[in-house]
């Protein structure tokens, strides 16, 4: 939007399978979303964009807050806060544990998620990109020791079309970014 001040640029946060429909029948040009198994990516082209880590999230005073790493069968007894976009995966980490994850809390927005853990009401689990310096005077992450914790992200685009010049300029930007500079500075 800096470097190009006549384009008009419309960011919309929604979960990965209704980016994946927006770029596929063309209502969004570029979708950058987290690869899931579940995902049919019939209708666009993924370049590989990023990884990211999640991290749990709990207060300073807890019990987890020493370890340096976590695993899911650790949080899974505590207060587990999920963001809506992440339920799935918990579900389905809980199964593989043989048990049934039913949440006492079911927010949408990492915003939420991160408040509640600083009121002392449980814990979560986010990408440590969405975590700032300023909220570790009240909360710790800690490194989560599962597979599933290291995420892909990647770039759709609508396969087989040929994007427009400011489409193009803002792939260019994306993949032009180096690797340690987060994509949008900020909060999350």
């Amino acid at each position: 939007a800096r470097d190009f001040p006549l384009v008009e640029l419309v960011v919309r946060e929604v979960e990965n399978a209704a980016i994946i429909e927006a770029v596929s029948r063309g209502d969004a040009d570029v979708g950058v979303f987290a690869m899931a198994h579940e995902l049919e990516l019939g209708g666009v082209d993924v370049t590989p964009y990023r990884r990211d880590r999640l991290v749990a999230v709990v207060p300073n005073t807890h019990a987890l807050s020493a370890r340096e790493t976590v695993r899911f069968e650790d949080l899974l007894p505590e207060r587990l806060i999920p963001v809506e976009s992440m339920l799935g995966m918990f579900r389905a980490a809980a199964k593989r544990l043989g048990a049934e994850f039913a949440p006492a809390f079911h927010v949408v927005s990492a915003g939420v998620a991160i408040s509640l853990v600083q009121a002392g009401l449980g814990v979560t689990v986010l990408p440590e990109c969405l975590l700032s310096h300023d909220m570790f005077d009240q909360v710790t992450s800690i490194a989560i020791d599962e597979s599933w914790a290291v995420r892909t992200t990647h770039i759709a685009t609508a396969r087989g079309r040929v994007l427009s010049p400011p489409a193009a300029a803002l792939m260019k930007q994306l993949l032009d970014r180096p690797r340690g500079e987060p994509a949008v500075s900020g909060q999350g």
